[in-house]
């Protein structure tokens, strides 16, 4: 009996141990990393975590080194703008940058989060310019000649809609009890076109 006491009172011992050693937590950040914190209620979280590999995103605001805070307000034009509020934190302290963006209506949901994901990294950039890890990243320009000429938000030339954005919406009920029984249905169609005159 006494040799089994004091076996389980080892394992339990090295199972304490090792649960405590931070080096086998996943979750353990590196020392001189870039740690963010993003604080939003939607804005593609998991999304920007698997985009922007450069930076430790941590789930504790604490141990971060800079708190991005993520709003969004609908547009009269069917858009959203988005407002990135980039908040330095321990080494960075006094260090704050606001970006923002606005969508429009007939972007993806796919060009939206390609866009949220582009300006949060043009944010992290000041911060990790004032890290060792700064030569993790390399700049580069996508700008072509050709697109010299389009505008922000401006309607493509070869839009077969012609900016115009249809929405049809649906929502079918059913129920029943031993004497009544009902059957709703309710749809909707709408049409916008939103252009830059």
């Amino acid at each position: 009996m006494r040799k089994f006491i004091t076996s389980l009172s080892l394992v339990m011992c090295l199972a304490i141990g090792f649960s405590q050693n931070p080096a086998s937590d996943s979750s353990a950040v590196q020392s001189n990393a870039l740690r963010v914190f993003i604080n939003c209620s939607y804005c593609y979280e998991d999304y920007l975590k698997t985009e922007i590999t450069w930076v430790d995103f941590v789930r504790d605001q604490y141990v971060a080194n800079v708190n991005l805070l993520i709003t969004s307000l609908p547009t009269g034009s069917f858009g959203t703008d988005y407002n990135l509020n980039f908040i330095g934190l321990e080494n960075f302290s006094g260090m704050r940058d606001t970006l923002h963006f606005t969508s429009n209506a007939i972007q993806t949901e796919i060009e939206v989060r390609e866009a949220l994901a582009q300006t949060v990294r043009l944010g992290l950039i000041r911060y990790l310019a004032h890290t060792s890890d700064w030569s993790k990243v390399m700049i580069q320009s996508t700008q072509k000649a050709d697109s010299l000429q389009k505008g922000v938000g401006e309607n493509p030339i070869d839009d077969p809609w012609d900016a115009w954005v249809f929405n049809v919406s649906g929502n079918v009920y059913g129920g029943g009890q031993k004497v009544n029984t009902s059957f709703d249905f309710y749809g909707g169609i709408s049409a916008n076109r939103t252009t830059a005159k």
